[in-house]
This record gives C-alpha cells, sequence and structure tokens, in this order.
C-alpha cells in the first residue's frame, strides 16, 4: 500500500483534525458575539424581514459541521441523546404562533429555539470530532464572560442609571427581562467551577471575581428578574407545557454532567460546574418565568452542545498552567538489591 501523502507537515488526518478544531472555535465565537450584536440592537432586515444576528451564527454553525468530510454518511454525526426533547422544545414554542382570542404571538421566540436547535446540532457535530474542539466550547464562555463583565463595568462608570439603561436595551434586542443579571449568573457558575480545578489556568479565578462584581451591580441597577410571582404563569398550559418540557432537557444534561464527573475524576470541578450551571437555568426558568431570552438560551445551548460531544471524546491530559508543578511520581519498589 502506497503511503498516505502528507500536507504541510502534517498527515491528512491531523489536518484535518485541526480544521474542524478551528472551525468549532470560530463557530464558538460567532455564537458569541452575535448574541452580543444582537443585544447592542445592530439589526438588519432582509426583503422587509428583520433577521437576527443568532440566526446568521447558526447557518454557520451547520455549515461548519456539513464541511466536516463524510458527516453525512456517520449516522451518528446529528444523533445526540436530546433529540426527542429537542423536538418536544421546537412544537411547544410553535404552537404558542397560534392566534388566541385574535392575537397571535410573537414569532421571535420560535425562531431564537430554530436558531438555538440549529446551534446545538451544529456545534454537537464539530465538538465530538477532536477533544481540543470541547476545550474551544470553554473559550467561548470566557469570551462571553469577558463582554458581559467589561459591558456592565464600563456602563456604571456613568453610574447605576446608566448601567440599568443599557441592560434594558439587551432585554429589547434579545425579548428577555434582566437578561444581562441571567446569563452573567449563568456563567460565573462556570468560571467559578473552572477556577476550583487543579491546575485551573489564573484567568478563571479573574473571571469569578469579575462576574461576581458585575453580578452584584447588575442586581442593584435592575434587579435579579427572579421572584415568586412567576410561578402564577404556570397556570398558563402552553407555558407550563415549555417549563416541564425544559426540565426534560435539563435533566438530561445534569445526567451527562453527572457521567462525566464520574468518568473523569481529574475534571470533576468543571463538570459539577457544568451541572450545577444547568440547575441554575432550571431556577431561572420557573422563577424568572422562562424570561433569559436569547442570551441565555444561546449559553445553554453551546452548554448543552459541549456535555452531548465531551462522552465521546477523550480528556486532554495536560495542565493548563505551564507553570503548575507535576505531581509526584509513583515511589520506586524496594528490593534488596537496592
Amino acid at each position: 500500500m502506497a503511503p498516505q501523502p502528507v500536507i504541510a507537515g502534517f498527515p491528512p488526518e491531523a489536518e484535518q483534525h485541526t480544521q474542524v478544531v478551528r472551525t468549532s472555535f470560530w463557530c464558538a465565537t460567532a455564537v458569541v458575539l452575535a448574541v452580543a450584536l444582537d443585544a447592542l440592537g445592530h439589526e438588519w432586515s432582509l426583503f422587509g424581514v428583520r433577521v437576527q444576528w443568532l440566526e446568521v451564527a447558526a447557518l454557520g454553525c451547520l455549515g461548519g459541521a456539513a464541511a466536516i468530510p463524510g458527516v453525512f454518511r456517520d449516522r451518528r454525526a446529528w444523533h445526540t441523546p436530546l433529540d426527542g426533547r429537542v423536538l418536544g422544545g421546537m412544537l411547544v414554542a410553535a404552537v404558542q404562533l397560534v392566534p388566541v382570542d385574535g392575537a397571535q404571538g410573537p414569532a421571535f421566540p420560535l425562531r431564537q429555539v430554530l436558531a438555538c436547535a440549529a446551534i446545538y446540532y451544529g456545534m454537537a457535530a464539530q465538538a465530538r470530532r477532536h477533544p481540543e474542539a470541547v476545550e474551544r466550547l470553554w473559550d467561548a464562555f470566557a469570551l462571553a464572560g469577558v463582554i458581559a463583565s467589561a459591558h456592565a463595568l464600563l456602563a456604571v462608570t456613568s453610574g447605576l442609571g446608566a448601567l440599568r439603561e443599557s441592560s434594558a436595551a439587551a432585554d429589547a434586542g434579545w425579548g428577555a427581562r434582566a437578561g444581562l443579571f441571567k446569563s452573567l449568573l449563568f456563567l460565573t457558575v462556570l468560571f467559578v467551577a473552572r477556577a476550583f480545578e487543579s491546575r485551573a489556568a489564573r484567568g478563571w479565578s479573574a473571571l469569578s471575581i469579575l462576574g461576581v462584581i458585575a453580578l452584584g451591580l447588575l442586581g442593584a441597577a435592575g434587579g435579579s428578574g427572579l421572584g415568586s410571582s412567576a410561578l402564577a404563569r404556570l397556570d398558563d398550559p402552553l407555558h407550563f407545557s415549555s417549563i416541564v418540557v425544559l426540565m426534560l432537557v435539563l435533566s438530561g444534561l445534569v445526567k451527562c454532567a453527572w457521567d462525566l464527573r464520574r468518568a473523569r475524576p481529574e475534571q470533576a470541578a468543571r463538570w459539577r460546574g457544568a451541572g450545577a450551571a444547568v440547575l441554575a437555568l432550571g431556577v431561572i426558568a420557573v422563577f424568572g418565568g422562562a424570561s433569559g431570552g436569547e442570551g441565555l438560551r444561546a449559553l445553554g445551548t453551546l452548554l448543552a452542545a459541549l456535555l452531548v460531544a465531551a462522552p465521546e471524546t477523550p480528556a486532554i491530559a495536560r495542565p493548563e498552567r505551564p507553570d503548575a508543578p507535576e505531581p509526584p511520581g509513583e515511589p520506586m519498589p524496594y528490593s534488596k538489591a537496592a
């Protein structure tokens, strides 16, 4: 058999893996930037219809997954443990468009759900190809935390009123209520967990501190958007159905995080944090009236893709801090010859 050709110093398989990792990083980054652009109100129209940047990023994620060689011949590439629950969520969102008492509900929740479903399948198909692609999703969360924390800290320099106005503007773009606070709460849970991981990079501790400070400022400026009054909406059959489907999805994600914690004890802290972030999504959905909006939906979707793809890839056994000391080796067995 003739030897395989080498391209740019790499065998074809290594070159393909490098391309997948690079594509997954840019797709995840595009999702975060799209959420930020929608929060800032940078919208555009196509044939008279307002288009969200999140929808553009969703098409990019599907395109990146479709560009992987052989992805359409691999039946497992597009299959995940949450397929039925994702379909149920899309159906519940579609039912909300049915006119009630002559009034039709807004189409944006359904469009956001469809965009997040496309991101979920696109990112899961990419991330499950290489363990480094899974790590790139954590980098996307770090980027989102930097953007959200920096925005809050810069806005508060003009006073709490300016921070309240900027948070309200983000809610208008996302279709949320206190969406910036809820999204940053979700991210901070992840950052704190990564900071407690052995050999964690110091950047996770810095992100945790920034997140806690920004959360305090956002809570003082506009509140958390959480309260027991949201429980009254559970009388609405459509809202109750959406909460039930969401809880089914979240239960599956918690199971994935729990299994990863047991399978990878050296990374137990991050997977405990992922499970805690999923539980935080459930609390926000129930006591926040499912008003997390685009930002929280997109971040939760990226975490779902990460938890689904991680079990199919081996853990990367390398320290995150170059200056971290190596663990002590096993002692040499005693022998008479010694």
